[in-house]
């Protein structure tokens, strides 16, 4: 295979995989990866935020702990469990959402004064709308599996 034909198949591979992200299930995968990502950018927050209060002296912040730990845990969860059933994505939209109004709220609180939170504060809206993208390709994807005629998943 020559350079300029192996240029061509990568060309053709990656509008393949373009046109793949445009369809339902491109897009389910896409939230699900951003849903991990959720999950690795709160482990990181987390313990950056303990980290924090623990090196200015303002003692374990075990509110903070133990809300953003259970959060973790129930986006993870809803993470592996949507693989197999779509109404999970939404659950975990549900959830990171009331995450995202109780760090606001906490955000608010502190006046600012914590970095991990104002530096999260863009990507945090980032990936609520790669989540909100997959609740919106699960109701298509359950819109299209009660189609009759057509084989379901």
């Amino acid at each position: 295979m020559t350079k300029e034909e192996q240029r061509e198949a990568r060309k053709q591979e990656n509008l393949r995989k373009q046109e793949a992200q445009k369809t339902p299930e491109g897009r389910y995968k896409n939230a699900r990866g951003a849903l991990i990502f959720v999950v690795v950018i709160n482990v990181i927050f987390l313990a950056w935020t303990i980290g924090s209060s623990l090196s200015h002296g303002a003692g374990f912040p075990a509110l903070d702990a133990a809300l953003g730990g259970a959060f973790l845990v129930l986006i993870a969860l809803c993470w592996a469990l949507s693989k197999k059933t779509y109404a999970w994505m939404t659950t975990a939209l549900v959830i990171f959402s009331i995450d995202t109004v109780l760090w606001t709220v906490n955000l608010v609180l502190s006046l600012g004064q914590n970095p991990a939170m104002i530096g999260s504060a863009f990507l945090r809206v980032m990936l609520w709308l790669f989540v909100f993208r997959g609740a919106k390709a699960v109701k298509e994807l359950k819109a299209k599996e009660q189609q009759p005629g057509e084989p379901t998943q």
